[in-house]
């Protein structure tokens, strides 16, 4: 069998399985309200259409995805947050070559090597 950076394809799978594997996690009482709160309100149409006892079939189910889709928002405002970051400390960079004397052109190529990012939207 093939192997991939001298792992073979059952020690790859095992090794992606450990990283998105499930975990049970504890929340308060009134973080946990919070959340059925907003599972409620994120499924609000569904639920006048379905009724009260679909709701509560499905409340655990509604309740993770609800949880998973905050999170995956937090992470993703986080990572837009850092790029811009890096991207305003660059520009600082920049400013400070210019002001002790080094060439704007060449202070762009030393700042931004891969080229000057878009401007934000």
């Amino acid at each position: 069998m093939a192997l991939l950076n001298g792992q073979s394809a059952e020690e790859i799978a095992h090794e992606i399985m450990e990283k998105i594997e499930d975990r049970v996690i504890e929340i308060r009482g009134d973080g946990y309200q919070a959340l059925e709160a907003l599972a409620r309100h994120e499924n609000r149409e569904t639920i006048s259409l379905r009724g009260e006892n679909w709701y509560n079939k499905n409340k655990e189910h509604l309740e993770t995805v609800c949880l998973s889709d905050i999170l995956v928002g937090k992470h993703k405002s986080l990572d837009k947050y850092l790029k811009e970051r890096e991207v305003q400390k660059s520009w600082e960079l920049f400013r400070v070559l210019v002001a002790k004397g080094v060439n704007q052109d060449e202070a762009l190529k030393s700042v931004f090597p891969e080229g000057v990012p878009a401007p934000k939207k």
